[in-house]
């Protein structure tokens, strides 16, 4: 329906209305969807993990629960890894929150969801990176 008065109220106004349809807003449980790929523009970096997971997952969907789990577990993998005082080349940080990332992800692929053993899976796979450079 139009925003305009109707000059006849007798006969009810079917002209479509000009106003663009409205998304329906998102329901618990709906999977999270990924950010669209923007080359010209650099991802803010608390998009780190989502990027990491879309590319790694390719078609598959986390759950928004499952994907907050995986997240945490992360953050506070690397979390712990910075606290150590790890000494690591640029190339080395990415390799290794790249790393983290893929073990956390791997997991949670196979069905993981505590974040406190995705954490260590992730830190021991990280401490046999560490060990191997």
């Amino acid at each position: 329906m139009s925003n305009r008065p109707n000059p006849n109220p007798q006969f009810p106004d079917t002209t479509p209305s000009q106003e663009p349809a409205r998304q329906q807003p998102p329901r618990p449980g709906d999977p999270v969807p990924m950010p669209p790929d923007q080359p010209d523009i650099a991802p803010p970096a608390d998009h780190g993990m989502l990027q990491l997971i879309k590319n790694h997952v390719g078609g598959a969907a986390f759950q928004p629960e499952e994907v907050r789990i995986l997240v945490a577990a992360f953050d506070a993998a690397w979390q712990y890894v910075q606290r150590t005082g790890a000494q690591l080349l640029d190339y080395q940080t990415e390799e290794a929150r790249n790393l983290i990332a893929k073990i956390i992800i791997e997991a949670g692929c196979q069905g993981e969801r505590d974040e406190h053993r995705l954490t260590e899976c992730a830190l021991l796979g990280y401490t046999k990176f560490k060990n191997r450079m």
